[in-house]
């Protein structure tokens, strides 16, 4: 499993950097599935670019180190991102009471960020 040659292959036919991420997302989203024995368990594997292609399942952050290996193989610029966010364990109305509530695996999550076009030369994004 050549992730460059994988992400040229899918990308040939495309005419914009647009085109080339959503036929990525696309092949990800129809190829690979989500782990959800892994998140119960909290044990990941593999959550490496190769080991999801490999295996054909991951959690979050295997889909976006994926995606983002296939973006690169495409000459996307892409970034993989890590935060939290309000997923299954979520308590509604709830913020982090202290540490014990943002020390542990509760919410975190990872994306992808993807240059599609250059920023203004002050970075702003208009609303």
């Amino acid at each position: 499993h050549d992730l460059q040659a994988l992400g040229r292959w899918l990308t040939g036919p495309a005419c914009s950097d647009e085109e080339r991420v959503r036929v990525l997302h696309m092949w990800v989203c129809l190829n690979i599935s989500y782990n959800f024995e892994a998140l119960r368990t909290g044990n990941y594997g593999d959550c490496s670019a190769q080991g999801v292609l490999r295996s054909r399942t991951g959690v979050c952050s295997g889909y976006a180190n994926l995606l983002h290996a296939l973006c690169q193989a495409a000459g996307v610029r892409s970034a993989v991102v890590s935060g939290r966010a309000k997923g299954l364990s979520w308590d509604t109305g709830g913020l982090p009471s202290g540490p014990e509530d943002t020390c542990d695996d509760r919410g975190r999550h990872a994306w992808n960020a993807v240059l599609l076009r250059e920023l203004p030369p002050d970075g702003a994004v208009p609303w």
